[in-house]
Parts: C-alpha cells; sequence; structure tokens
C-alpha cells in the first residue's frame, strides 16, 4: 500500500511538472528611428533646379511659398501653385511671359 501511494505521488509530481508554465521570451523592440526635419517640398524643388522667375506667372504668388507644378518652355523652367495656373499659361505662354502693360 505504501508503494500505491507513492506511486500517486510521483505520478502527480510528473503531471504537474510537465504541465509547468514556461517564461514568456522576453520582448525585444528596435531603438527609435531618429526623426530627420526635411525642408518643405518647394524649398527642395529650388534648390535643385533653377526657375525662372520668382512668382507663378498666372496668379502672381510667390513660388517660395510652394509649387505643385512645373512647365519648361523655350528651355526655361517655370513653376506653379497649381495644375489650374499652369493650364492657364499653356493656352497663352507669352501673353504671360511678356504681358501687356
Amino acid at each position: 500500500m505504501n508503494s500505491k501511494i507513492t506511486l500517486i505521488i510521483l505520478s502527480i509530481f510528473i503531471l504537474s511538472a510537465c504541465q509547468s508554465k514556461q517564461p514568456a521570451p522576453p520582448v525585444v523592440t528596435a531603438p527609435p528611428t531618429p526623426v530627420m526635419k526635411m525642408p518643405a517640398p518647394a524649398q527642395r524643388l529650388e534648390k535643385l533646379v533653377k526657375l525662372e522667375g520668382k512668382t507663378d506667372l498666372v496668379c502672381g504668388m510667390p513660388v517660395s511659398a510652394g509649387i505643385s507644378d512645373t512647365i519648361t518652355y523655350r528651355k526655361k523652367l517655370y513653376g506653379f501653385c497649381s495644375a489650374g495656373c499652369k493650364e492657364e499659361f499653356v493656352k497663352d505662354p507669352i501673353a504671360y511671359i511678356n504681358p501687356k502693360k
């Protein structure tokens, strides 16, 4: 009878050891990525290319305020604040390059 109790206790011990929970592996996180301050798109474009003039020829907006579209006309690059201003320029470029005073 003593051996039966020992066998039961040993069986319980083995079964409880098999069901024990293992600690979760540690979570590894990457270091934060440094944030680089980038200049505004218009400033980057101005540094890469030389635009003809400092203003949008159609609406008169300063080119440094923002360029969303450009066109090359007679080997010169013109910047525009919007696609609409570019479309107006394409209709009659000479009228905008040499405006009547």
